[in-house]
Order: structure tokens, then C-alpha cells, then sequence
């Protein structure tokens, strides 16, 4: 599960759509190519995912790593640095989470 991720990118001002748990991985797809997001998944929907999106527009993450290493190699991997402006600027309010996606870049579809 990705719900300490979403927080922590929350937290830095990140565009985070989340799913509920019963969404089916297919929602995730449709939103993504509509709104030019990226994908971040753990296990075993990365593969099924990254076919309906495309190349790089679907990340694959360590679900064993905490969640301030998940959102540091999320920054890193899209070359993101939150300024002083962007904490705490996105609403706080959670959902239950098994997948969520991000506008850190444009996808190209």
C-alpha cells in the first residue's frame, strides 16, 4: 500500500489523485491517459499498468521502503524540488488507497 507516499507528497504540494481500494486498476489507466498522469504502483499491477499507459508513465515502487524514502525516489526519479511555497499548499484529507498517480510530469501519450 502507497497511503504514507500519498501523504508525504501531499504534504509537498504534489497533485495526488487517489483510488479507493475497491477501484479496479483499469480506473487508474483511464485517469491517467485522460489527465496526463503518471502512475506510482508496488507489485504486481506495475506490469498490466505500464502496458495500457506506456513507457514512463508508470513507475514501480519498493513497498517494503517507508514512505519518506518512496517520496524522496519519486522526486529524485522525476527530477522534482518542492519549495517552501509548495508545503502543505494541497488539501490534507485522505482516502483509503491501493493505487494513486500523480502530475509530478506529463505524460505523452
Amino acid at each position: 500500500m502507497l497511503q504514507g507516499l500519498g501523504r508525504y507528497l501531499r504534504c509537498l504540494g504534489v497533485d495526488v489523485v487517489m483510488l479507493e481500494n475497491t477501484d479496479d486498476h483499469r480506473v487508474a489507466a483511464k485517469l491517467a491517459q485522460a489527465e496526463g498522469r503518471v502512475i506510482l504502483t508496488c507489485g504486481q499491477p506495475f506490469q498490466t499498468l505500464r502496458s495500457q499507459v506506456g513507457e514512463g508513465c508508470c513507475l514501480s515502487l519498493d513497498c517494503s521502503e517507508k514512505a519518506r524514502d518512496q517520496a524522496i525516489r519519486v522526486l529524485r526519479h522525476f527530477n522534482v524540488q518542492p519549495t517552501p511555497s509548495d508545503i502543505f499548499s494541497r488539501c490534507q484529507v485522505l482516502f483509503l488507497v491501493v493505487l494513486f498517480f500523480c502530475s509530478l510530469v506529463k505524460c505523452k501519450h
